[in-house]
C-alpha cells in the first residue's frame, strides 16, 4: 500500500517537472519569435500599395463623368514596420489639381476622354505617403477618365424612410418633405439617367403626434446638391374604428340576365382619426361585385370590392369578402 502511494507521488512530481519544462520552452519560443519579428521589421522590403486619388479644380463647365481612374498602384521600398502601418490603415487620397496638371485629350476620343501621366504626380504622391517611402514604380502610367458637360437638373425628393406609429395612432395628413425638390449639378451623361432622388433609409418608431425629422439625401457620386438634407413633417393622431352595413351593387350584368347575390349587404370596417370622425358617413362608400368575374372565370363566388371610399381612412376590412350568386334570365 505504501509502495503504491510512493509511486503515485513520484509520478505527480515528474508530471509537474514536465509541465514546467513545457512552460519554459514556450516562454523562450515566444521571446525568440518576438526578437525575430522586431528584427524583420527593421529590414527593408519591396511591396505594392494602392493610393486613392481625388480630382479638384475641374475646367469650367466640365466634370469627371464617372468614378474611374480613382486609384494608383505604387511599388515602394521601405522598412517593415512602415509597410505594416500602410497596409493596416487607410491612406489619404492624392489630390490632383486639374488646373496644375492640365489633362490632355486622348487622340480620337471625340473631346471627352482625357489622360494625365502619373509620373507627373510624383511630388503629390510623396507629400501624401511620406518621404520615408522610396517609390520605384507608379502604375498605371497614365490616368484616363471622361470629362463631360456640366448641367443643373431639378429632381423630385422621394422618401425612403419608415414610420411606425404608437398603438392606436395613425397618420393624420400626408407626409410632407421640404424642400420637395432640389437642384443637382453634375455631368449631363449621368443626370440624363436620373429622375428623382431619395432620402437615406431611417426608421422612426412610436410616433404619437406631430414631428419633424431632418434627414440626409443619398449622395450621387460626381454631383453637387443645392441641399444635402431635407425636413420631413409627420402628423399622427389617435384613431377609432367605425363600421357601416352597406348594400352591394352588381355591375357589368347584361340586360337580358338577372344576377342575384347572397347576402345582399356587407359590413365595412375601417380606422379613422378623431379629427375626421364627424365627417365620415356611409354615403361616401360604395361596394360592388363584378359580373365579368363570373362570366370570364366561371367562379362560384363573387369578390366584394370597394368602388368608392373617403380619404384619410385606413385598414379597411369587408365582411364577407365574397358572396354567392345565381344567374337568371329576365322575362
Amino acid at each position: 500500500m505504501n509502495g503504491f502511494k510512493f509511486n503515485q507521488v513520484f509520478k505527480n512530481i515528474r508530471s509537474v517537472k514536465l509541465n514546467q519544462n513545457i512552460i519554459i520552452f514556450v516562454f523562450f519560443l515566444l521571446i525568440s519569435s518576438l526578437f525575430w519579428f522586431f528584427n524583420a521589421l527593421s529590414k527593408e522590403y519591396n511591396t505594392e500599395i494602392i493610393v486613392p486619388v481625388q480630382y479638384i479644380n475641374s475646367p469650367e463647365n466640365k466634370l469627371i463623368a464617372e468614378d474611374q481612374a480613382n486609384e494608383i498602384k505604387i511599388k515602394i521600398t521601405a522598412l517593415g514596420y512602415r509597410i505594416i502601418n500602410y497596409k493596416t490603415t487607410s491612406i489619404e487620397p492624392v489630390i490632383i489639381n486639374l488646373k496644375k496638371h492640365k489633362p490632355k485629350l486622348v487622340e480620337g476620343a471625340k473631346n471627352k476622354k482625357f489622360f494625365i501621366l502619373t509620373q507627373s504626380l510624383k511630388d503629390e504622391i510623396i507629400n501624401t505617403i511620406g518621404k520615408e517611402l522610396n517609390i520605384s514604380i507608379i502604375g498605371p502610367d497614365s490616368l484616363i477618365f471622361n470629362m463631360d458637360e456640366v448641367i443643373t437638373k431639378k429632381l423630385q425628393v422621394r422618401k425612403n424612410f419608415e414610420i411606425e406609429f404608437k398603438k392606436q395612432f395613425m397618420l393624420k395628413n400626408p407626409i410632407t418633405i421640404m424642400p420637395d425638390s432640389i437642384n443637382v449639378k453634375g455631368v449631363k451623361s449621368k443626370l440624363d439617367t436620373i429622375s428623382e432622388i431619395y432620402t437615406v433609409f431611417e426608421k422612426y418608431i412610436d410616433i404619437d403626434g406631430p414631428q419633424t425629422f431632418e434627414i440626409d439625401l443619398i449622395k450621387i457620386p460626381g454631383t453637387e446638391f443645392s441641399s444635402s438634407r431635407v425636413s420631413c413633417n409627420v402628423e399622427a393622431e389617435e384613431f377609432t374604428e367605425m363600421k357601416y352595413e352597406l348594400p352591394i351593387e352588381v355591375i357589368n350584368a347584361p340586360e337580358k340576365l338577372k344576377i342575384k347575390i347572397f347576402p345582399t349587404n356587407a359590413t365595412i370596417a375601417f380606422n379613422v382619426g378623431f379629427s375626421r370622425y364627424q365627417s365620415i358617413y356611409k354615403e361616401q362608400f360604395r361596394l360592388i361585385v363584378d359580373y365579368k368575374e363570373a362570366g370570364d372565370s366561371k367562379i362560384s363566388r363573387l369578390r366584394v370590392k370597394i368602388a368608392k371610399s373617403p380619404d384619410h381612412i385606413s385598414s379597411i376590412r369587408i365582411y364577407p369578402q365574397s358572396v354567392d350568386y345565381i344567374i337568371e334570365k329576365n322575362d
